[in-house]
């Protein structure tokens, strides 16, 4: 197993640096005595953690009740465990989801798996580091709506937090760096590693004819994007959504990775979203547009439209599966469920 005290530095550490005066905190920090060693799994290589930010067990903790706690939105009424519940493997049964203006976002809820690996976030990759993540949706009108300066305040007057804090962070000071880095330690903490088709790597399960058949089906047309054992990535693609990648404002969430790199080729691409637990992490695509696994499915063999920008390994029109064929892709889809990360209580709300 890989332990958080090998973390290397890397690329997304150093951009971090460069967004630190906006978390008001460009102090170092010390390596904390008390780093709560994550048992990675060996086979996912080295995880994305800044190594000012590795999660200790209080970390975590303050992070969970921070995670679950509506205190964070305007107006109380929601959490950052609203939009991403822990049976549907954090993602979001709506589609899409809603915050506290009331108004549908413009987003599917991502799920929040194995994002230790991840080094871009968002659907379009528009946060380099789960830390200034946080920051997004806590802020955004449409979402949690409120400020950060509020959220601070709020936090001080809970003496519970308090004691948190100072167990996590070795002061009792509430900051905004306080608030995220907790937050980030705790969805560090969410790991996958556990399903059918992990069980079958390590010979401890068997799979049916018809998960054999969706296998070879799936290694043959989709695992050049969900590589095992993310089953991701890690990237950005156009699959073939939508014909018109032309937009009259530059913030239309249509134009995808394009609103952040500005580069054209990056007109309709998205990020590769992880298929664990994606039979339970309905509706899907960036925007939610399909329902059902199923719809999924038959998206992809019927369906795929052409783009200036669409995936070299997405042939125009679909693969045209055949009806075993669905039923097999299906059958093996299902069995990247988690139901360990799904039910495991230390990701469980602490107010129940």
């Amino acid at each position: 197993m890989i332990s958080l005290k090998y973390i290397m530095w890397s690329k997304n550490n150093i951009l971090f640096l460069l967004s630190l005066s906006l978390l008001g905190c460009s102090e170092n920090r010390e390596q904390p005595s008390n780093a709560f060693e994550i048992n990675f799994p060996e086979n996912y290589g080295e995880p994305s953690i800044l190594p000012e930010n590795l999660p200790t067990e209080a970390g975590i903790e303050l992070g969970r009740h921070l995670f679950y706690d509506p205190i964070l939105s305007v107006d109380g009424s929601i959490s950052c465990a609203s939009c991403h519940k822990q049976s549907l493997g954090f993602g979001d049964e709506k589609s899409p989801s809603v915050g506290v203006s009331g108004k549908l976002l413009e987003r599917n809820s991502p799920t929040l798996i194995n994002l230790a690996w991840h080094n871009g976030f968002f659907w379009e990759g528009g946060s380099v580091n789960l830390e200034s993540q946080v920051l997004g949706p806590l802020t955004h009108e449409d979402e949690m709506g409120n400020s950060m300066n509020v959220a601070i305040e709020r936090v001080k007057q809970n003496s519970t937090y308090k004691k948190l804090i100072y167990e996590a962070f070795g002061d009792s000071i509430v900051n905004s760096k306080h608030i995220m880095w907790s937050i980030a330690q705790f969805e560090y903490s969410l790991i996958s590693n556990n399903t059918k088709y992990d069980q079958w790597i390590k010979g401890q399960a068997d799979f049916s004819a018809l998960e054999k058949a969706g296998k070879a089906l799936f290694e043959s047309h989709c695992e050049s994007c969900h590589q095992y054992p993310l089953f991701t990535d890690i990237s950005y693609h156009n699959n073939g959504l939508d014909h018109t990648l032309h937009f009259n404002d530059v913030e239309d969430p249509k134009w995808g990775r394009y609103r952040v790199t500005f580069h054209p080729d990056d007109k309709g691409k998205y990020k590769t979203p992880t298929l664990r637990n994606c039979n339970v992490s309905a509706p899907y695509m960036h925007d939610g547009r399909y329902a059902t696994l199923e719809d999924v499915i038959n998206y992809y063999s019927d369906s795929i439209k052409a783009s200036p920008t669409l995936n070299e390994r997405l042939p125009i029109g679909g693969f045209h599966f055949n009806l075993t064929e669905k039923e097999a892709l299906l059958a093996f889809l299902v069995s990247l469920e988690d139901q360990t990360m799904n039910t495991n209580p230390a990701f469980e709300s602490p107010f129940k």
